[in-house]
């Protein structure tokens, strides 16, 4: 009787092993993440983002295992970022100035990725017009400029708000031709973009200058953005991000791509005017610019 207990019993035991060895290990599941690869061939601020992604992926990996970064081709702006996030079947994130409809669409990894610095934007006016700003000192005293500006930006509606003249522009590279010809007279950008993009377009842009004495202030913050259908992805890169926020990686990276950028914008040395807007949630995360920023240079 036992042995024709045994016979089965080993059987059994046999097939049990066979199925938990076809059977992938979670811990060693490889993450596939699926990046965009910026909204143009000239959109340099997509090296950031990659190398972030990459840091927060490689900190995690002993406790999520191995991963895979693939880039999707298709070059996209922020309104469809969203919709491809909510479908999450071609992009895993995005990185965005946060407002509720996003925080309603996908996960929300709550680091402040730039710490401030793309609060600031700096105007860019046709060379020898910056005089015409140099004496601002006030919103009411900037509204009658006429403000070049894409509908996809996130400036666009609190500019709107604020009650500035807009022209709508389908791109950069058309924005900075119209605004040499006089089609407006001002372009804001974020201080991280501004001296990048102008140097790269200089074959559009060569007429173009950074307005010396004046700086918005749109209050405002960077989050990553995480697809509600990847929410094993949405917690490693949570975690990843939030440990580098605390050993000194996220800083070390903002100064590798930014501290130039911060340096020559020379903020102590203008006026500050800026946007109250109601896109911008109540809870605003303070950091500095730069770890060590010597700002008397």
């Amino acid at each position: 009787m036992e042995k024709e207990l045994t016979k089965p019993l080993c059987f059994f035991a046999y097939i049990s092993l066979l199925m938990i060895a076809s059977i992938p290990s979670l811990v060693n599941a490889k993450d596939i993440v699926i990046v965009n690869v910026g909204e143009s061939p000239q959109d340099n601020r997509i090296f950031f983002k990659n190398e972030l992604v990459k840091l927060a992926l490689e900190i995690t990996k002993e406790t999520y295992g191995e991963y895979e970064i693939v880039e999707n081709s298709q070059r996209m702006n922020i309104s469809r970022a969203f919709r491809e996030l909510e479908k999450g079947e071609n992009l895993t994130l995005t990185f965005a100035h946060t407002r509720e409809e996003f925080e309603q669409k996908a996960l929300v990894v709550r680091v402040p990725l730039r710490r401030g610095i793309d609060a600031f934007r700096l105007l860019v006016v046709k060379k020898g017009q910056e005089k015409n700003f140099s004496n601002i000192k006030s919103l009411e005293e900037l509204k009658p400029f006429k403000v070049g500006l894409s509908p996809n930006w996130s400036t666009y509606k609190i500019m709107q708000e604020n009650g500035f003249d807009i022209v709508d522009s389908p791109n950069y590279a058309t924005m900075l031709k119209m605004l040499e010809r006089g089609r407006f007279d001002f372009v804001p950008r974020a201080l991280n973009e501004v001296y990048d993009e102008l140097k790269r377009y200089q074959a559009v842009s060569d007429g173009l200058v950074v307005v010396p004495d004046i700086a918005l202030y749109i209050p405002s913050v960077s989050f990553m953005f995480v697809s509600p259908k990847e929410p094993r992805i949405f917690q490693r890169l949570n975690s990843g991000l939030h440990a580098m926020s605390i050993n000194g990686q996220l800083q070390d990276l903002l100064d590798k791509y930014h501290r130039d950028s911060v340096l020559k914008a020379k903020i102590q040395n203008r006026h500050i005017i800026t946007l109250e807007h109601s896109e911008f949630p109540v809870f605003i995360p303070h950091e500095p610019l730069l770890k060590e920023c010597d700002c008397a240079k």
